[in-house]
């Protein structure tokens, strides 16, 4: 199954959220809703191209869109930075470094 979802598409969707957000400002409290409604939006039109879905290896039928997926690296994102670190660097706590998260992703099921 190929996603044709196209830069274009993206700048659509970018230009309805930001129409919808002019229009009705106090509907956004916070950032996440501002994700949120980007998701729907997303959702909608790829649920309309019947490309929302598709069959994973084990059968079951499965999204392509994710809302904070995450990284497949650990990062440093601490003082407001952003850095990539190898998989078992440890943090001035010992600790290992966290994943990351992606706001939205759009997944490609042939990959």
């Amino acid at each position: 199954m190929e996603v044709s979802w196209s830069e274009n598409d993206t700048e659509r969707v970018l230009s309805q959220l930001g129409l919808d957000f002019r229009e009705t400002p106090r509907r956004f409290f916070t950032e996440h809703d501002l994700h949120s409604h980007l998701y729907h939006l997303v959702e909608r039109e790829l649920d309309a191209r019947r490309e929302l879905f598709y069959e994973a290896a084990d059968g079951q039928r499965t999204s392509v869109l994710h809302h904070e997926y995450p990284t497949p690296f650990r990062c440093d994102m601490s003082k407001h930075g952003f850095r990539i670190v190898e998989e078992n660097e440890r943090t001035g706590n010992k600790g290992l470094y966290r994943r990351g998260h992606y706001d939205l992703v759009i997944l490609n099921p042939d990959l």
